[in-house]
């Protein structure tokens, strides 16, 4: 068998050669993807649509939805049994609804306004809450009466005031 050294040879090169070319297929495939399925920070949760967790009895979430639409937000809704739990909204800053923006947990009917803060300074928080259901909040009647404390929580635990409004 004279020729079992030559076709190991030959068997190798070919063998090399097609995982080199396979390697730069690979290669180039990366390169040439496209950038805009590439995650990115910049601006985290501006483009995409907010998520409006709520149960299936609550009337005045829509409302709120209809409010942040208004401000040029695309709302998608998604009924579960309890918002507060499956957002991780502690205790005692719960309300009626929670807005998935981004990397952030929104609890209640905040304004648009304070969405866009949020989005601009993208804090390292879990989210903001208006705990309750305030009179004259977007999606509630009624007036304002007095300021509104939109606060910060990070990790189950309330935190500083993110805003007054």
């Amino acid at each position: 068998m004279p020729d079992t050294p030559r076709r190991s040879r030959i068997w190798f090169r070919r063998t090399a050669t097609m995982i080199g070319a396979l390697a730069a297929v690979a290669l180039l495939a990366g390169c040439t993807g496209d950038e805009e399925a590439a995650p990115h920070d910049e601006g985290a949760g501006e483009d995409e649509p907010l998520v409006m967790l709520r149960t299936a009895t609550c009337e005045c979430c829509g409302a709120h939805g209809e409010h942040l639409e208004a401000a040029g937000h695309e709302v998608r809704e998604r009924i579960v049994d309890d918002p507060n739990l499956e957002a991780g909204v502690p205790n005692g800053l719960g309300s009626c609804h929670v807005t998935l923006a981004g990397d952030h947990a929104v609890v209640g009917h905040i304004p648009a306004e304070v969405f866009a803060e949020l989005a601009e300074e993208d804090p390292a928080v879990d989210g903001i809450a208006l705990p309750g259901m305030p009179a004259g909040s977007p999606g509630m009647p009624g007036t304002q009466e007095e300021p509104w404390e939109f606060r910060a929580f990070s990790d189950g635990r309330p935190g500083e005031v993110f805003a007054v409004g």
